[in-house]
């Protein structure tokens, strides 16, 4: 798939989960949401490996969308786009990607699940990972209160392009294509909100590690 179509079959399904993620207007006595900018949110060191090959990246990223919360209830979600770009000696690599996330937060804990469709590619001088369109599920768990949380992310991804999925008669291969986790934590400040990251993502062909900052608006 060259890179012109898969952009415009991501363009579509933004607008499909917008259409798809948000209250409906019916709904929206029961719900109260904000537009947010996650400015930076992505940004930061990442390492991409393929077999003996090692590169290290500096990555710009942002998002923006927006929260919801039940009213009177526990739900929350939240609905954004979202692009990173990876820049190396020689090389680049973009992640583009749209998702809607729906969970229960508590007091001291909080889960969320989500699907997030996404475009990306990274092609630096010594190692290079095809582009690819696909899907990750990302499980989030939260502990803590609102104003500072510890989150930690499980992430199967399932990909349109056989070359970067993982080997499937491996245990994990067998149960998704590729596989991301993180830690982190996010501390809501008076204005702002802070959060960084450290990621690891497995590939077919490699892994991808990365520690991320965000703030928030």
């Amino acid at each position: 798939m060259s890179r012109s179509l898969s952009s415009l079959f991501l363009s579509a399904v933004f607008l499909m989960i917008f259409g798809a993620g948000l209250p409906s207007a019916e709904a929206a006595d029961g719900w109260k949401n904000r537009p947010y900018m996650n400015l930076g949110g992505g940004s930061g060191v990442a390492r991409y490996t393929s077999g003996s090959e090692s590169e290290m990246a500096l990555t710009l990223g942002s998002e923006a969308g927006f929260r919801y919360t039940q009213r009177d209830g526990v739900l929350e979600g939240r609905t954004r786009v979202a692009g990173q770009v990876a820049a190396v000696v020689g090389g680049w690599g973009l992640d583009t990607r749209a998702g809607t996330f729906l969970g229960v937060r508590k007091s001291l804990w909080g889960i969320e699940i989500g699907a997030d469709v996404f475009r990306n590619d990274f092609t630096g001088q010594e190692v290079a990972f095809v582009e690819s369109v696909g899907v990750d599920v990302p499980i989030r768990l939260k502990i803590g209160p609102r104003w500072m949380e510890a989150v930690g992310t499980l992430m199967p991804a399932y990909l349109a392009d056989p070359e970067r999925r993982l080997d499937a008669d491996t245990a994990i291969g067998a149960l998704t294509h590729e596989l991301e986790v993180s830690v982190g934590f996010e501390v809501a400040l008076p204005i702002v909100g802070v959060s960084v990251t450290y990621r690891e993502r497995i590939l077919g062909s490699g892994s991808i590690q990365g520690l991320y900052f965000g703030l928030e608006l």
